[in-house]
């Protein structure tokens, strides 16, 4: 038996049953990492930080502690380990990062 994986990346136009929907996400990229599915993944991870900076701010001062999320983008990593998630609000930031990724 041999192991087919999964088509990658996967995109998931968002409704009000999905994670981050609430928050205006309106699209979900999965990438499967394992193999070479690694190296994808992380090329759509350094295309969005390029394009918005990172995916959260962390700011410590004197007895405050401060953390700002991007809201452009987010990365979830789901139950199964192997899996990535990040979460998109724009139609023209999830074709980036197909043609980035491929």
């Amino acid at each position: 038996m041999a192991i087919i994986p999964y088509k990658t990346p996967t995109i998931t136009k968002l409704d009000g049953r999905f994670k981050f929907y609430n928050r205006g996400f309106k699209y979900r990229i999965s990438f499967d990492t394992r193999y070479d599915g690694y190296i994808p993944y992380r090329a759509a991870i350094q295309w969005c930080e390029n394009a918005y900076g990172p995916e959260r701010e962390v700011w410590n001062g004197n007895a405050h502690h401060y953390r700002k999320w991007n809201t452009n983008w987010r990365v979830v990593i789901p139950k199964n380990k192997y899996f990535r998630q990040i979460y998109l609000r724009e139609e023209t930031d999830v074709t980036m990062i197909l043609l980035v990724s491929n």
